[in-house]
């Protein structure tokens, strides 16, 4: 099945509102969330490490579809309740002559995009943006979007986020919310930087600012750079931040989040993420917060060690050497 779309970026940068965009193209077949697979892909190997064996191919074929479905059993974050495999999946893994784990993913996604009727996919992973160069190897075909947002704009709506954790949730869960929603302005201002980087090499680039002021114009360039057909009725999407849909009852394509984070962020914060970001498209903007800057520095130094201690926690130490790896890529001028 020719060219899948992977859209990649960093998170709250908007990657969902893009994949909505395009998952209503008639030609599209597109998974419910993220799969993260191969983010995850070294615990699919080690799971199912002989795809020689009839068996180990059927079960990570489950496994693929449950992620597809939004229900990733390679995660530790994922929901124990997948749903079984259509029979004809278990049946076309059971007797597929692909061995590579990378590859066996796009197999599974070309058929499940067969049997709805649909010629092309689309799948959305942010964290996938640091995985091309995998994915390439295993799809030769793959084409990247990348979308990019203003930085500052991003870490408003993480910290917005993170202040929406409260005593409502259980403790456990609350525990894995503090995972998902973690902020700090110093590594993830360092994140983004990563982040842009790794997706230069992305077949397309969009900049989320023109996403929603020049929606038209700009949907149509990404149709055309993917070899897609263009229609209005794309950009008949709610809001992509379902909590602010249900707020406000907002439908459509936003420009409102633009340029937030001069209500939401401290001068301070602003002048730091300012300075880790620099170069990136984005001109900074005077700020007096230069004084209390050596304070958010030493906080980010004691949210480094929660967070290496939350990830130990989610998934080991290899886990947590994977994530120490990230960290010095971040660090990269």
């Amino acid at each position: 099945m020719p060219d899948p779309i992977f859209i990649v970026g960093y998170m709250h940068s908007g990657t969902t509102l893009l994949q909505n965009i395009l998952a209503r193209h008639p030609d599209l077949f597109a998974p419910r969330g993220e799969t993260k697979y191969f983010e995850f892909l070294p615990e699919a190997r080690r799971r199912y490490p002989d795809l020689s064996e009839e068996g180990q191919r059927r079960a990570l074929a489950a496994a693929i579809y449950a992620a597809v479905q939004g229900r990733n059993p390679l995660t530790g974050l994922a929901r124990r309740d997948p749903q079984p495999p259509p029979d004809d999946l278990l049946e076309r893994a059971g007797r597929s002559p692909v061995r590579d784990h990378g590859a066996f993913f796009g197999m599974v996604c070309d058929h499940l995009a067969g049997q709805a009727g649909q010629s092309r996919w689309l799948e959305k992973t942010p964290t996938h943006v640091y995985h091309m160069a995998a994915i390439r190897a295993a799809i030769p075909d793959a084409r990247f979007v990348q979308i990019v947002r203003d930085p500052r704009d991003v870490l408003a709506s993480k910290k917005t986020r993170r202040q929406t954790i409260n005593d409502r949730y259980h403790e456990s869960v609350r525990q894995r919310k503090h995972f998902e929603k973690a902020y700090d302005p110093l590594w993830d201002a360092l994140a983004w930087r990563s982040a842009a980087r790794a997706g230069q090499s992305a077949e397309v680039t969009v900049h989320y600012e023109e996403l929603v002021t020049q929606p038209e114009a700009t949907v149509q360039a990404v149709c055309g750079a993917l070899a897609l057909s263009y229609t209005p009725a794309l950009l008949e999407v709610r809001a992509a931040n379902p909590a602010e849909w249900q707020r406000t009852g907002t439908q459509g394509i936003s420009a409102a989040s633009v340029g937030r984070w001069r209500r939401v962020l401290s001068p301070p914060e602003v002048a730091l993420i300012q300075t880790v970001t620099r170069g990136w498209g984005y001109a900074p903007e005077p700020t007096g917060g230069w004084p209390l800057v050596p304070v958010l520095l030493v906080r980010s130094g004691g949210e480094f060690f929660v967070r290496l201690y939350r990830r130990f926690r989610l998934g080991g130490g290899r886990f947590l050497m994977s994530v120490l790896r990230r960290y010095a890529e971040r660090l990269r001028p």
